[in-house]
């Protein structure tokens, strides 16, 4: 995994407010990401292909970059829907209207766990491809999210001269502004991340996301579809790994095992299934 948007400068300023100790010890994230619209490729509409809808697209930048803000050793133990469902389902898609059957619009929140002393805290995350209910911005660069210390709060902020901020609130000592690098696109982040790939390579050291991450990642994106599906209970990994043998359960081929899974997980977004 060398996912861009923790590479955008938002992210990075938000991780070293936390890192300081301005807002004291982490203890809530929310996020929103994503935007209205059918523009994508038609393998991003196929279950087998993409394994998801929004959770999948916007869902895996949004976990990979909260992750990041509370620091990778944070061990996620149980995920829980909040609602994983379809709100536009006729959208025109490789040229032709026709009704989707994948998510289009998804809550769910994440506990993690502090392995050094065993505290927690909650990660609740939107994506969607219909319209955000958390703001009016889902974008990575601009979108809303708002981190909740012991101490205070931080959010992003943009002023009425169109300038990026992070707005600290202290609970104690009030609010300040804190002037962000502003990034209108992912090109930049884009470029910042194939530069930590090379880098990584060129040093010969391990880089901060790695395999291990991003099949992490992918594993709590597959807890939320499982806890949706179970009636949006908590879904532990361990619960997601039982889950997943016993759909593959007689498969010989990765691929087709793989390709069980993700029909399976996606079933409540089918026509056919309703």
């Amino acid at each position: 995994l060398n996912d861009d948007n923790i590479f955008i400068p938002r992210y990075q300023a938000l991780r070293h407010v936390i890192e300081s100790g301005m807002i004291g010890d982490v203890q809530n994230i929310w996020i929103a990401r994503g935007y209205p619209g059918s523009g994508r490729s038609t393998w991003f509409w196929t279950p087998i292909e993409a394994g998801g809808g929004c959770i999948m697209d916007y869902g895996s930048h949004a976990v990979a970059s909260t992750w990041f803000l509370l620091g990778f050793d944070k061990i996620p133990v149980e995920v829980r829907s909040m609602g994983i469902e379809v709100k536009n389902r006729t959208r025109p898609i490789g040229g032709r209207l026709q009704p989707i059957e994948i998510d289009d619009d998804a809550h769910f929140k994440i506990r993690y766990l502090d392995p050094k002393n065993g505290d927690w805290m909650n990660v609740t995350i939107e994506t969607t491809w219909s319209w955000p209910d958390w703001g009016r911005d889902g974008s990575d660069v601009r979108g809303y999210i708002e981190v909740e210390g012991s101490q205070g709060t931080v959010t992003g902020y943009v002023d009425e001269d169109d300038r990026d901020f992070l707005r600290v609130k202290h609970r104690a000592f009030g609010e300040r502004l804190l002037p962000v690098e502003s990034a209108r696109t992912e090109d930049e982040s884009f470029q910042a991340e194939i530069g930590n790939f090379i880098e990584s390579v060129r040093s010969g050291k391990p880089s901060i996301l790695d395999a291990s991450v991003a099949a992490t990642v992918i594993k709590i994106i597959n807890c939320a579809q499982l806890s949706e599906l179970r009636g949006r209970v908590s879904v532990t990994p361990e619960a997601l790994e039982q889950f997943s043998l016993e759909i593959a359960r007689g498969s010989q081929d990765p691929w087709q095992a793989g390709d069980q899974i993700a029909l399976a997980l996606n079933a409540p977004y089918r026509v056919g299934d309703k």
